[in-house]
């Protein structure tokens, strides 16, 4: 599994072994494992080292812990988001002040919400099959849903307005 961690301004194209444990960090490969605490922590062994993992919280592609008792926000781009990168789609474009919009062509397979119902950042709203994958699109602020402009089977183009947001806040 390919992906690319940012950590401040420094990016690592990292692909992850998961059948023979390891970590390739460019023509560096190390060995890891992880293994859940007790009390929710991680214990990562990467090479000969240990780190302690807590406070993992994920918001929005960006992974933020504590590492051996030191606070980190990791950007992270998966390969889908590597891909979609690569072809020229940014994930940004997903979402807009007060809308929701397909960051590329596809096929709508559920929309999570109707007019009305009140959503919070983060929240899947619609899915959104494209280059044979599904994506979760999620709300880009708290909010109550004005119109829903899909509905499941339709096809969308790339920036088409997906769900009208009224923000809140």
């Amino acid at each position: 599994m390919k992906f690319e961690a940012q950590i401040k301004n420094q990016k690592m194209s990292l692909d992850i072994d998961e059948e023979h444990h390891l970590i390739k960090n460019g023509n560096e490969d190390q060995a890891y494992s992880l293994e859940v605490l007790n009390d929710g922590r991680y214990l990562l062994r990467l090479g000969l080292k240990t780190y302690t993992l807590d406070d993992i919280t994920i918001d929005n592609r960006v992974v933020h812990l504590s590492l051996n008792g030191q606070h980190y926000s990791v950007g992270i781009k998966d390969e889908q988001g590597l891909l979609l990168e690569s072809l020229g789609f940014s994930q940004q474009l997903a979402t807009a002040q007060n809308a929701l919009k397909a960051p590329m062509p596809g096929k709508i397979l559920d929309v999570l919400h109707q007019e009305g119902d009140k959503i919070t950042k983060g929240e899947p709203l619609v899915i959104l099959e494209a280059m044979k994958m599904e994506n979760e699109l999620t709300a880009p602020s708290d909010g109550e849903i004005d119109r829903v402009h899909v509905h499941p089977g339709d096809s969308v183009e790339k920036n088409a307005t997906l769900i009208e947001i009224h923000i809140s806040g």
